[in-house]
């Protein structure tokens, strides 16, 4: 609200009361005994560092709230608090938030009615200015009030905007509201505006000082969580929970109920008997008392009062009543049925018997809370709501996880579930779900916990259950089992995988390696074959420098990279056109998965991933994909030259040449050169690379093989190349250096002019693999694998 007043108007009084309204700060001189006018200012561009007139008080980050007519509340901003006294700085612009501003009813219903002082000046629109002097400042609370807390009506504060934009909210503490503190959240209610209103304070100290000024104006224990002298009923309780006062408990609850007031409805179970009409007011037909019923109880489900909600919720027959409340919202189209969802008979399973009451009771209590937060609330929740709501769920997720943790037979009945042979295939797939849902819950619980949980489940047996259901034949068991091992066990647990997998390498039948790469190589589904991909990619994550002493690493090379170099050894061409559609597909998106996996290989495994392609010519088998129907493939095939360059190690350079794997690339670029694809971006992206990487070898390879092929082919990026390259038949050294960025052991290699003779290069591969293999150690490195 401005405190400038339209003149037209000619209510020049009540101009006075709305500068009082919104609080104006006492003047420095206030203390004289003649008193003095607030000036106003327009201190928009003041600091929120700003330290005048507050005394050693350190401005702390608060957020300012209003509750809106649905229940709802209104972000008003983030600013920074400042209280002042008596002599606080009265410099400051006059800005409340609008639809909070303070009634002059305040003022006129004041036992201690003062004389207003008013200046009026006509300025440029003859416009009426009036200032209220300090004794036109509403008193508030009894004479014996007012006596006895003279200092604390003297309290003023207000949030000013962080980026400088302005007073967000500017009030006075006053003894006639009531105030309560939930953590870093304050609250009151205005009496006179009928506005709940909020400050969520960024840090507790922040929102302890607040609350102790608060204490000391009424003289309690900082300690309690409510203070006021009003309640919001006229006798300061609720009226019975009947159809009657609907209107009534409606008003109260929007309004907002102290502390002291929620403690009491919760210790009385009141609203769980006002739910209790609901079942007559439906049979009645009476849409209004319906309209009723569910604005209160939406309230209540956004109060976030943690004791209230398991009443409203925990029982099944109170929270069938309050889910019924809440599909009459009047603005939404009827049909909503909560009610028949939660009966349906399927809805709740228990493949695992739980004994302990309260655990069961627990688990029904979340999950009707996050379909609270999720469906029924979905439209029309704000973001206080919300995380408090949050709150409540991550709460009982902790006890959940802390109870099955320390449950003395939970855990081992699940494990015996998980391996029944007895059950059936649709019992185990539950037990299977179960145990995912644990997983799910103890991702979101604090990191102690997780272990605890997670070392109880390896006591048990956890991965000797993994190794065998990763590539079940039942779906939902390989989803179920991949989504734990990726998300649960890969994530906090790899080296206990690792060992897992080394102590039972004499056992293939319970090999968790072998059972990933049964789902890889042999599983039809797409998404299965994905989540084994992404646990071996991260069972063999290493350092280059570690991967050559790593035994998981030796012991992968030796078991599974035989399988995937077969894979490949099984390609034909011609065969391929002879399977179906669907068989072809598969089959390509294998090999896909299978290329991404060797790329990824190239920059951790070093030398073993080296001698693997060099042993299983790799690349020529890559080669013949070049020509697949399905491109996708083709441009797997591209990624692996293109991790091979950009490697920038001279092995790779040499088995490229001698491969000629750049011109099959070249060959397959003519032909696709005017389409606009991934396909030619690719082989662009590679050409690209060799060019700025300065590739020496690669380049000259191109250039004088396939040059005059290569500059025949179109596009900007081939230009430049050859340009690049015709730079150094101009003297011009510095277009291409040498690349021998990781060169591999001297080969006694040198250029010559034209392109090198394929026996040389292959010779120089065997004396640099044959050093390696006649001097390791490494089982993996040994020809009789191969």
């Amino acid at each position: 609200m401005n405190p400038t007043a339209d003149a037209d108007k000619g209510v020049a009084e009540k101009d006075a009361l709305d500068e009082v309204e919104i609080g104006p700060m006492p003047s420095e001189s206030s203390t004289s005994a003649e008193g003095s006018t607030a000036t106003e200012g327009a201190n928009s561009e003041e600091t929120p560092n700003s330290q005048s007139g507050e005394g050693s008080f350190d401005p702390r980050r608060v957020k300012v709230y209003s509750l809106n007519e649905s229940g709802g509340w209104d972000d008003h901003g983030t600013g920074f608090i400042h209280f002042m006294g008596p002599d606080g700085d009265n410099n400051s612009e006059n800005m409340s938030i609008p639809g909070i501003e303070q009634s002059t009813n305040a003022l006129r219903d004041s036992k201690n009615e003062e004389t207003m002082q008013t200046s009026s000046s006509t300025q440029d629109a003859g416009k009426e200015n009036s200032v209220p002097s300090k004794e036109a400042q509403p008193a508030t609370g009894t004479d014996d009030d007012n006596s006895a807390a003279n200092l604390a009506d003297e309290i003023w504060y207000e949030v000013r905007h962080e980026d400088g934009k302005g007073i967000i909210l500017k009030q006075k503490l006053c003894r006639s509201t009531n105030y309560e503190k939930q953590e870093t959240i304050m609250t009151w209610h205005d009496n006179s505006t009928g506005t709940d209103m909020a400050l969520s304070f960024q840090d507790p100290k922040g929102a302890e000082i607040m609350w102790a000024k608060i204490c000391q104006m009424y003289g309690k224990d900082p300690n309690s969580v409510a203070v006021g002298n009003a309640q919001p009923g006229d006798d300061g309780k609720l009226p019975e929970p009947t159809c009657a006062n609907l209107e009534k408990i409606r008003a109260i609850v929007q309004g907002g109920m102290s502390g002291e007031m929620i403690r009491e409805v919760i210790e009385t179970k009141y609203f769980c008997a006002l739910a209790k009409t609901f079942s007559d007011l439906e049979d009645l037909e009476d849409n209004e008392g319906l309209a009723h019923l569910f604005s209160i109880y939406r309230m209540l489900m956004m109060m976030g009062s943690p004791d209230l909600h398991p009443q409203l919720l925990g029982d099944d027959e109170i929270f069938g009543m309050v889910v019924g409340i809440l599909e009459y919202d009047p603005e939404m189209p009827k049909g909503i049925q909560h009610r028949r969802f939660f009966q349906r008979p399927d809805l709740f399973k228990e493949p695992i018997k739980v004994e302990d009451g309260e655990l069961r009771g627990l688990v029904h209590l979340t999950f009707r809370l996050i379909y609270m937060k999720e469906v029924v609330m979905a439209r029309i929740i704000d973001d206080f709501s919300f995380s408090v709501l949050q709150d409540s769920i991550g709460r009982n997720i902790e006890s959940i996880v802390a109870q099955v943790e320390q449950s003395q037979t939970f855990v081992k009945s699940l494990m015996f579930g998980l391996i029944d042979s007895e059950a059936s295939e649709i019992q185990r797939a539950q037990v299977f779900r179960l145990l995912h849902e644990l997983s799910e819950f103890s991702n979101k619980v604090a990191a102690t916990n997780r272990m605890n949980l997670i070392k109880k489940l390896v006591a048990n047996g956890l991965f000797t259950v993994l190794a065998s259901s990763v590539a079940d034949k039942s779906l939902p068991i390989a989803i179920c089992s991949l989504e734990v091992l990726n998300n649960l066990a890969l994530v906090h647990m790899s080296k206990e995988v690792q060992d897992h997998i080394l102590q039972n390498r004499g056992d293939s039948s319970s090999s968790l390696l072998n059972s990933l790469m049964d789902g890889l190589l042999e599983n039809p589904e797409q998404g299965i074959k994905i989540q084994c991909v992404e646990a071996i990619r991260v069972l063999t994550a290493a350092l280059p420098s570690e991967a050559h002493e790593d035994a998981f690493i030796q012991h992968f090379y030796s078991e599974a990279m035989p399988r995937i170099a077969a894979q490949f050894d099984s390609f034909d061409a011609e065969k391929e056109k002879t399977l179906g559609a669907s068989e072809r597909h598969q089959r390509a998106t294998m090999f896909s998965l299978l290329i991404d996996l060797v790329c990824g290989f190239i920059p951790q495994h070093g030398f073993a991933i080296k001698n693997f392609i060099l042993q299983k010519d790799l690349s020529g088998k890559l080669l013949k994909l070049l020509d697949h129907k399905h491109k996708f493939l083709v441009l797997a095939a591209v990624r692996f030259l293109r991790a091979c360059i950009g490697a920038k190690d001279t092995f790779y350079d040499r088995h490229i040449i001698k491969t000629d794997a750049l011109g099959k690339i070249i060959n397959l670029y003519e032909k696709i050169q005017h389409k606009n694809n991934m396909l030619n971006s690719a082989i662009l992206d590679l050409f690209h690379f060799m060019r700025e990487a300065k590739t020496k070898i690669l380049i000259e390879h191109v250039m004088d093989k396939h040059g005059e092929q290569f500059r025949r082919l179109q596009g900007s990026m081939i230009s430049d190349f050859v340009n690049r390259f015709d730079q150094t038949d101009d003297g011009d050294s510095s277009a291409l250096s040498s690349q021998s960025i990781n060169p591999a052991p001297s080969t006694g290699y040198r250029r010559v002019a034209g392109h090198r003779d394929g026996r040389d290069l292959e010779d120089e591969d065997d004396s640099y693999f044959g050093m390696g293999l006649h001097t390791t150690t490494h089982g993996m490195l040994s020809k009789q694998i191969y």
